[in-house]
């Protein structure tokens, strides 16, 4: 050849890089599939984090519900708390710590 490199030696540097070009398209392929399984279970995961964390909400606010009722209900034996007869219910700071 021209360039000083017998046929056999430029035949076996070509099937090396060929080998490595096939191994590197396998590994692509590889991690290109764990990714793409990565995000779908990650979007599983949220989506069940985020339905837990609205039923989480919706058990809250009916707590929060009844215990506002059951406040209004009991205002009239706590006169000393006004603020149990408004709206919405509870013990204003102010009225604990006023002595």
């Amino acid at each position: 050849m021209d360039n000083g490199v017998e046929p056999n030696v430029m035949d076996e540097a070509v099937k090396r890089l060929e080998d490595e070009v096939r191994r590197v398209a396998v590994q692509a392929k590889e991690l290109q599939e764990a990714a793409s399984s990565l995000i779908a279970k990650s979007s599983n995961e949220e989506q069940s984090i985020r339905q837990r964390a609205a039923s989480l909400d919706s058990t809250f606010r009916c707590l929060r519900s009844s215990i506002d009722t059951q406040l209004q209900a009991e205002a009239p034996r706590f006169p000393r708390f006004p603020s149990l007869r408004k709206a919405g219910g509870g013990i204003a700071e102010s009225e604990v710590y006023n002595g």
